[in-house]
């Protein structure tokens, strides 16, 4: 498997095991906490970045009434499934989202958040492939 393939299968077994709701994440080979509030509207865990840096990944709050949240529970009205985990950057005690890992029952895509806009770092569909991919 190639550095690309492993990124990528790793960032989605992490989203999909928050959605699961596990209580522990394996990343890279490490096991992480992860934290689920009893309202069990979302789930988050925190690890290490390739920079250094933690990168705090969470689970769309299905609590919150947001665009998010009328997505994914309109693809459950239709009996399809729809999934998005928040890529944020907690460092300075901030919030500073960075990206995000949706997933449905046609495609799942990775997105990076830059000054620049939003760039496609994955896709399933090949016509939405970057040509270079960053990971």
């Amino acid at each position: 498997m190639t550095t690309i393939n492993k990124n990528i299968t790793e960032l989605f077994t992490l989203h999909h095991d928050l959605w699961d709701m596990r209580p522990e994440i394996e990343y890279f080979g490490n096991k992480y906490q992860v934290y689920i509030p009893e309202h069990k509207g979302f789930s988050r865990a925190i690890v290490p970045g390739k920079s250094g840096i933690n990168i705090m990944y969470v689970t769309q709050n299905l609590n919150k009434s947001t665009y998010g949240t009328i997505e994914i529970q309109r693809a459950a009205k239709a009996g399809k499934t729809t999934r998005m985990t928040w890529i944020i950057d907690p460092s300075d005690g901030g919030f500073k989202l960075i990206g995000l890992i949706k997933t449905t029952d046609d495609y799942q895509v990775i997105e990076r958040y830059t000054t620049f806009g939003t760039e496609v770092v994955y896709h399933s569909n090949p016509i939405h492939q970057p040509t270079k991919s960053r990971y």
